[in-house]
């Protein structure tokens, strides 16, 4: 395993992490989740780079895309919530009244 997988491998592991802890507020939250797409993005790049095969060049733009479509409904999740309750809070927010 090189150094440089071995970084992007501890990036996805702390991005995970603070995922799980951080969960009080929505931003954080989604932040975390974007540094575990990106590291994500770079690591499965990287390792199709030293593959060199043709037929997988598709998976990364793929990945930056679902990423993108995750940033795009967090933010307007965020949004919402915040003109709705006033704040980003993940413990004031009642699902049962959607």
């Amino acid at each position: 395993m090189t150094f440089t997988l071995l970084n992007f491998i501890v990036a996805f592991t702390l991005a995970l992490l603070g995922t799980l802890m951080f969960r009080s507020h929505l931003m954080s939250t989604l932040l975390c989740m974007e540094g575990m797409m990106l590291s994500l993005f770079i690591m499965i790049s990287t390792l199709i780079l030293n593959s060199n095969s043709m037929i997988s060049f598709s998976i990364p733009i793929i990945i930056l895309v679902f990423a993108a479509c995750e940033a795009a409904v967090g933010l307007a999740l965020l949004v919402k919530v915040s003109n709705m309750y006033g704040t980003d809070h993940v413990q004031n927010l009642n699902l049962l009244q959607c």
